[in-house]
């Protein structure tokens, strides 16, 4: 019985304090060091139809680390990412015509940011698998006969529903994206059931008699959502056919689908179609299902369903061509630093307003530029609030940038704080080192940035929305020092 009492009582007098010694060692932290920093790299996979590659990394260190931070190369997505375990880390690289040879650094760090160890290993990446041929596909839009009377909702187009959907002529709530202009527009309503849907009557019906099998639509979405376009009362007895497409959730988009992969309709259980058919008939009829076996409710909007512009774009009742229109600036008040706009630093970065240093290259005038001068450590940087919010709701998601170096390095611009809640995005670039540079960031190609190593980005996404601060960062992962400039920011 003593013995028991011993035991209950030693854990109890160590809590309030009165254990000394050094028994307990056993329930400290794990010693930190020593580590032998190691990695390897899988064989690059080809992916993106032939645009992208992406190579998995195996943290294969030995030791005690509680942090390892890695760089990917200036070409990578994302950038560099620091992680509190040793999980695989997938990353993709944009592919080049040349093939490319990358250095990637892994870096165990204590819980201080000190480096434990390094390992540095140099991997190739292929070069592109896009061929010419396929850009020349993309021009195609769609075929101007199957519809010999395109839908447009200009002449009072009513569409028929089934199954709890709605439908309303109205002028069209968001012009934006593929669908800029004034017209009316078609509402679809769900109510929330599976296989609900709305459709028309066609005269003349189409004809998918001539080579190009695809019809082009405008929908707009704010959930991503798949879609069927079926095209059924064949004349003379065709069997109907449907095809699918994803909406991802953008707002107004333009729709392709290609009949070239058309199945069969379902008609009954004795005869569910699904069987390959690509038509080459008449069908007096069309029938959109949105998330047809889901129950997705909400408001929907559709618009040129077989209309064909070469220049896509959506409306055009004044005959314009709209590829003549203005690009719409993603920053409505771009930065020239003549008006004393200041960046905010942090990380060890300074800032001034200064005058051009070099009237040369890109930027040949007597004006007034930011300078932004970098200590040496990994990820400082700097930044400023935007009044109004920078938008990226139109079709243009390219950001110049002009930009004095006389050393190679790669700039990451993230645009942050979006204005409703939007997750944070940046792009990347090289600049060559040879002075004043125009550098333009496609967003395009944007990917989340990282948040804390439980949400570390790099996931691609294409901005749509608003945000209210830019953040810089020069050579971000490296520690080049030195004095940068930069000067017209979003000046297009």
């Amino acid at each position: 019985m003593p013995r028991m009492i011993l035991l209950v009582l030693v854990p109890f007098m160590c809590l309030v304090g009165s254990c000394g010694s050094d028994d307990n060692n056993e329930m400290s932290e794990p010693e930190i060091g020593p580590v032998t920093v190691s990695f390897t790299a899988s064989t690059p996979i080809v992916i993106n139809e032939g645009t992208s590659a992406e190579v998995t990394f195996s943290n294969t260190s030995t030791g005690n680390s509680p942090r390892y931070f890695w760089a990917f190369g200036e070409q990578a997505i994302p950038l560099a990412v620091e992680v509190v375990n040793r999980a695989d880390q997938t990353i993709v690289y944009p592919l080049i015509e040349e093939e490319q040879t990358v250095e990637v650094v892994l870096e165990a760090r204590d819980n201080n940011g000190n480096v434990l160890g390094t390992a540095t290993n140099t991997i190739t990446i292929p070069a592109s698998e896009v061929m010419e041929e396929e850009e020349e596909e993309e021009e195609l839009n769609c075929s101007d006969i199957i519809f010999p009377n395109p839908i447009r909702f200009e002449n009072g187009e009513e569409f028929f529903t089934f199954g709890g959907a709605s439908f309303a002529l109205v002028p069209n709530p968001s012009q934006t994206g593929d669908n800029p202009n004034d017209t009316m527009v078609g509402q679809i309503t769900n109510s929330g059931a599976a296989f609900e849907g709305s459709g028309i009557s066609l005269d003349p019906p189409t004809d998918f008699s001539g080579d190009d099998k695809r019809v082009r639509l405008l929908l707009f979405s704010n959930v991503e959502v798949p879609i069927a376009l079926q095209f059924v009362e064949g004349v003379n007895g065709v069997r109907g056919v449907e095809a699918f497409a994803t909406h991802t959730g953008s707002g107004w988009e333009e729709i392709i689908l290609d009949y070239t992969n058309a199945t069969t309709v379902f008609l009954s259980p004795d005869d569910p179609g699904g069987e390959p058919l690509v038509p080459d008939g008449q069908y007096g009829q069309i029938v959109l299902f949105i998330d047809g076996p889901g129950t997705t409710a909400g408001d929907f909007f559709i618009d040129d369903i077989g209309f064909c512009d070469a220049n896509s774009g959506g409306d055009d009742p004044d005959g314009d061509d709209p590829g003549d229109d203005p690009v719409e600036p993603v920053f409505a008040n771009p930065i020239t630093f003549e008006n004393g706009e200041e960046f905010f630093t942090f990380g060890g970065v300074s800032f001034a307003i200064v005058p051009n240093p070099s009237q040369t290259g890109d930027n040949p005038n007597d004006t007034m530029v930011g300078q932004i001068t970098n200590s040496g450590v990994a990820f400082e940087g700097s930044g400023i609030d935007l009044n109004p919010a920078a938008n990226f709701t139109t079709d243009n998601k390219l950001v110049s940038v002009l930009f004095f170096s006389n050393v190679e390095v790669p700039l990451a611009l993230q645009f942050v704080q979006g204005v409703n809640g939007e997750r944070e995005v940046e792009t990347f670039a090289t600049h060559t080192g040879s002075g004043w540079e125009e550098v333009v960031f496609d967003y395009n190609n944007a990917t989340t940035v990282f948040l804390s190593p439980d949400d570390p980005g790099g996931e691609p996404l294409v901005p749509s929305g608003e945000y209210g601060q830019i953040v810089l960062f020069i050579d971000g992962p490296g520690t080049t020092s030195g004095d940068f400039f930069i000067d017209d920011i979003g000046v297009d």
